[in-house]
């Protein structure tokens, strides 16, 4: 397992040698081989398609937590998949507080929902109300079309 450490050089702002080599380690791993290998942001970020921005956002309202070495944030295979989990309840349209909500009836270590029941009413409500906006939506479509259309049969008898 790596060791962590809260704090660097001062003088130097660089962590020590073992810490350093630990953390050169971490670079051009293919961590398919081993999940307890730490990620570094930018893996994260390209492997899920996201930003730093979005994984520094996540961490700031503590839904990742990586671990630090010096100023590099290594995630885990845990954060991993919970960052699996936040992407699909963003992507399903959740709320941060549903997320976090989610997170917490999630068992990552056996991959299920401690309670099923509790997380399917949560995708249940969630489908609910977006079938509901999508009708909004298609009634929306609906009223510029006809709008659309008025306006080019009247273009037509003004030319």
């Amino acid at each position: 397992m790596m060791k962590t450490i809260d704090t660097v050089d001062s003088a130097t702002g660089a962590a020590n040698e073992d810490e350093q080599q630990a953390l050169s380690a971490t670079r051009g791993v293919r961590r398919d081989r081993d999940p307890e290998f730490p990620y570094r942001i930018g893996d994260l970020a390209r492997e899920f398609d996201v930003t730093l921005r979005t994984l520094r956002f996540y961490e700031d309202k503590r839904l990742l937590r990586p671990k630090r070495l010096g100023t590099t944030r290594l995630y885990s295979a845990l954060d991993r998949e919970r960052l699996q989990l936040i992407l699909k309840g963003k992507k399903v349209g959740f709320a941060l507080s549903e997320i976090r909500r989610l997170l917490s009836l999630y068992d990552f270590d056996s991959n299920r929902f401690i309670d099923a029941d509790a997380a399917q009413a949560m995708f249940k409500t969630q489908q609910t109300e977006m079938l509901r906006q999508q009708k909004e939506v298609d009634l929306a479509l609906q009223t510029l079309a006809s709008t659309v259309a008025e306006f080019e049969s009247n273009a037509s008898t003004l030319n």
